[in-house]
């Protein structure tokens, strides 16, 4: 069953101008957030949103759970077009739909105690009986995440506790109104290898236990091969492949997934040392002026005419295998 369907979803912000500039240009120049997008994603499933930093990936799983309002293009979630919800009605579905930020200092209070910025969700949700039943829940949920023990960490203060147990902290309060649906947006990429790895394991290990669906948002495509079962590859707002994890890695189709996939680090240095790096030419495009046709071609070396001109459509190679590129008309 498909959780999630995204149907060529657009983000454009306006760049602001001073005043007086205005005043004499009609011209309004805006960032091409996101161009364009579409996947689905299969209940229980994790999906692999990967790009370097400014593809659109981050933007993307903010305008998912309607953090962002999209210019156009429509979302689906379990079967019911949400494009168009209401502020209190978006409220209502969030408590199946949460996300998981990058930063846990900065999506925490720092005045509010741990336990109660976990219970705040269900605060605001109306979840639990009374006040003792919602502490009673936040204690299940802290010790499940492995802050023991939990009546201590209940009381403290975000800067009382380590980087690691913040963002467990947050893993907590995304997932105590037990919803389907999750973005993890760098949910790891701040912490060191030897968390990171921990908190991999603890985010499969609740996805199985809890039935979750991932978005799983990230610019390190190694870290995707111990979460994902499908990868979606962006580059400058636009999905320019995607495929299941085996697909992605062993066979890799667009030049922009064959550089991804170049970069990733290879545990045996003899291994490391034959593999040869393929660094694409230049630099990323501005967004705010991208260029025309394939969004990769300046910087592609089996750049043709055609890429130029117009962009390449998502074709479907195979079952589940889509590839936006002129080498595969």
């Amino acid at each position: 069953m498909t959780l999630l369907k995204v149907e060529n979803l657009v983000k454009h912000f306006p760049v602001r101008i001073n005043f007086v500039k205005a005043l004499f240009t009609r011209e309004r120049k805006k960032v091409h957030a996101v161009n364009g997008v579409s996947f689905e994603i299969e209940e229980g499933q994790t999906l692999g949103l990967v790009g370097e930093s400014g593809s659109g990936k981050t933007t993307t799983g903010r305008l998912i759970l309607k953090l962002e309002e999209p210019t156009a293009g429509r979302i689906f979630f379990a079967g019911k077009e949400i494009t168009s919800l209401g502020a209190e009605e978006m409220r209502r579905l969030r408590r199946e739909m949460q996300i998981i930020f990058q930063d846990p200092l900065a999506s925490l209070n720092p005045y509010m105690r741990i336990g109660e910025a976990v219970r705040h969700p269900l605060v605001i949700h109306s979840i639990g009986e009374n006040k003792r039943r919602q502490r009673e829940m936040v204690i299940e949920m802290l010790e499940r995440v492995n802050l023991r023990p939990a009546e201590e960490f209940y009381n403290r203060f975000p800067r009382q506790i380590s980087g690691g147990q913040r963002q467990r902290v947050v893993i907590a309060r995304a997932l105590i109104t037990r919803p389907k649906f999750v973005v993890a947006d760098e949910a790891v990429a701040m912490l060191d290898v030897s968390v990171r790895s921990q908190l991999l394991k603890l985010m499969m290990d609740l996805k199985h236990e809890f039935n979750l669906t991932y978005l799983f948002i990230t610019h390190d495509l190694a870290t995707t091969k111990y979460i994902c079962d499908r990868i979606a590859v962006m580059y400058l707002g636009r999905i320019v492949e995607e495929g299941s994890f085996k697909d992605i890695y062993t066979d890799p189709k667009h030049p922009y997934t064959r550089a991804l996939i170049s970069a990733v680090p290879e545990p045996d240095p003899k291994a490391g040392e034959k593999k040869k790096k393929l660094i694409p030419a230049g630099e990323v495009p501005n967004p705010i002026d991208p260029p025309s046709g394939c969004p990769f071609h300046p910087r592609c070396p089996y750049a043709k005419e055609v890429c130029k001109t117009a962009p390449p459509k998502l074709k479907e190679l195979e079952s589940g295998r889509r590839v936006a590129c002129y080498l595969y008309s």
